[in-house]
Formats: C-alpha cells, sequence, structure tokens
C-alpha cells in the first residue's frame, strides 16, 4: 500500500520577492501567488469562502483530512456525522461531510452566508473534474453534496434562505395532487358484501306468477279496456237552459205585449207615459275590464 502525497504550500520566502514589503503585503501576496499554482487547494481559496482569519494549521489539517488521517482529524472526514443522502457517486457520503468540515473552518457564519463558498464548490468540482474523468453532470452533483453539508452545519443562513425561496417556488407552480376519495371505503361496489359482487343472478330464485294469476291479470286488463271504450262512445247530453226575455230580443209587437194603447194626438197615445212605463233599463257597453291603475 503506497503512501498518500501530500501537497505542502508553496514556501515563497526562499525568493524573496515580497522581503521589501510589509508583513500583511507579504502575507496576501504569498497566498495569492499560492492560489495561481494551486487554485483551489491553495489557503487564499480557502480564506475567501471560510473567512480570513482562519489559520494554516486548520487549512492543512482540512486538506489533509481527504486522504489520511491527520491532527484529529479522520480520513474521508469521517469523523464528521451526517444524515443527509448523497444524490453523487460517492453514495458513502464523501462530498456532504467535505462541505460540514469545511464550513467548521469558519469561526462564525460563512461569509456572504455560504453563497461564495457554494458557487465555489461548483467550479472546483468541475475543475477536478477535466482530471478525474467526472466533469459534467457527476461532478455537479458532487458540488451539490458539497452545498448540502454547509447548510448542515448550520454556518450558511444565505443558503437555506435561498433553498426554502426555491421550495416555496416549486410548491407554488407544482402544488400537490388532491387524494383520489376511496369509493371501497365509503361502500363502493367493490366494497366487501356489495351484491355487485355476489356474481351472476340465478333467474331461478325469481318468484314466477302462476298460470292463473296469469289469466286473471289479462282478464282485468280486457275489461278495463271495453269499460275505456265504452266511455268514448256515450254522448254526452246536455240540458237545455231557457232563455231570458232580454236574450229573446222580443220587440214591442210580441205578442206578450199589450196591444191597447191608450191616449190622443194621432194614436200615438200618451209618449211621456210609455216612455215612463215601458223605456227599457238603460244599457251600457262594456268595452273591456276597467282600467285599473298599474303599481
Amino acid at each position: 500500500m503506497g503512501v498518500a502525497t501530500v501537497k505542502q504550500p508553496i514556501d515563497w520566502s526562499k525568493f524573496n520577492i515580497f522581503s521589501e514589503f510589509p508583513e500583511t503585503v507579504k502575507k496576501y501576496g504569498v497566498d495569492a501567488a499560492d492560489y495561481l499554482f494551486r487554485g483551489g487547494t491553495s489557503n487564499l481559496y480557502t480564506r475567501m469562502n471560510a473567512g480570513f482569519d482562519v489559520t494554516d494549521k486548520d487549512i492543512l489539517r482540512h486538506h489533509l483530512n481527504k486522504s489520511m488521517n491527520y491532527d484529529g482529524g479522520l480520513k474521508g472526514y469521517k469523523h464528521i456525522n451526517t444524515n443527509s443522502i448523497p444524490v453523487s457517486d460517492a453514495t458513502d457520503g464523501y462530498h456532504i461531510r467535505s462541505g460540514i468540515d469545511f464550513a467548521n473552518l469558519a469561526t462564525g457564519d460563512l461569509p456572504g452566508g455560504g453563497i461564495p463558498a457554494a458557487v465555489s464548490g461548483i467550479g472546483y468540482q468541475q475543475l477536478a473534474g477535466l482530471f478525474d474523468g467526472t466533469v459534467g453532470k457527476n461532478a455537479f452533483l458532487q458540488s451539490v453534496d458539497n452545498i448540502r453539508g454547509l447548510r448542515e452545519s448550520g454556518k450558511a443562513p444565505a443558503l437555506d434562505a435561498l433553498y426554502e425561496f426555491g421550495g416555496n417556488m416549486h410548491s407554488l407552480f407544482n402544488p400537490p395532487s388532491t387524494p383520489s376519495i376511496d369509493i371501497t371505503a365509503l361502500g363502493g361496489p367493490r366494497a366487501k358484501g356489495n351484491i355487485f359482487n355476489q356474481g351472476t343472478i340465478d333467474p331461478s330464485k325469481f318468484v314466477r306468477p302462476t298460470p292463473a294469476q296469469t289469466n286473471q291479470a289479462l282478464a282485468m286488463d280486457s275489461q278495463l279496456a271495453q269499460a275505456q271504450a265504452g266511455n268514448r262512445q256515450t254522448p254526452t247530453t246536455v240540458s237545455p237552459t231557457p232563455l231570458l226575455p232580454s236574450q229573446r230580443n222580443e220587440t214591442k209587437f210580441s205578442p206578450t205585449r199589450s196591444t191597447v194603447i191608450k191616449g190622443g194626438r194621432g194614436g200615438r197615445g200618451n209618449v211621456g207615459q210609455r216612455r215612463r212605463t215601458s223605456s227599457p233599463s238603460p244599457v251600457f257597453k262594456s268595452y273591456g275590464p276597467p282600467n285599473r291603475q298599474r303599481y
């Protein structure tokens, strides 16, 4: 079994490049030069995403625990416990534990609420995938596990807010389906004991009428038909109603009128008396119902 090789930070002090600058400038200059050559494994990369107060010792321990036990940490970050289910090819949760261990380098919340670390993790996994053959979807799933570890550490509030927002948007456009009604439980056609589950109905179990009952029913139908036919043939007689005198349109020469006319003036008799005694009651013509006021 071979011994794991460890990439130690480059000792730029022997080059005396930054010897004329203050200590702060020398520190950041050394980190910048290391970043150009080592990228995601440099101290500057780690400090940009975990905080500039992270010590070199802690950074070295995090890097070495990837492949070996070192300074209290176990190989593969086995000293970290997680309950999350991985989505990448590392089914043992290695990338999730790596994300938790990286976030624990920070003394408080991660810079930017964890968003810079998440973006850097996506880029780092794709770049590493160019060398180990996982570039593309698999490398992206590895970065998803890293981000899940950042969130599980409790030091990435901005990532939690983004995930919650995304979950709410997904629920808004993908509402849960309404559960269907269990007709069987409500006594539907497939419920136990339902008549529709009793099999084929046996016609022999039906009660059939006797011949005598059948003949009696036919005779009753015949009598009913004859009675209805007789009612249609019998004419309806209406007793006449005697007409009133006014309805018979009697004249003054009717036999019922007296022929004796008294009075003079050319045989016309007493016209005034005749008018007073024989004038019919005034007749008012009706032109329809009274004009009632409408409301």
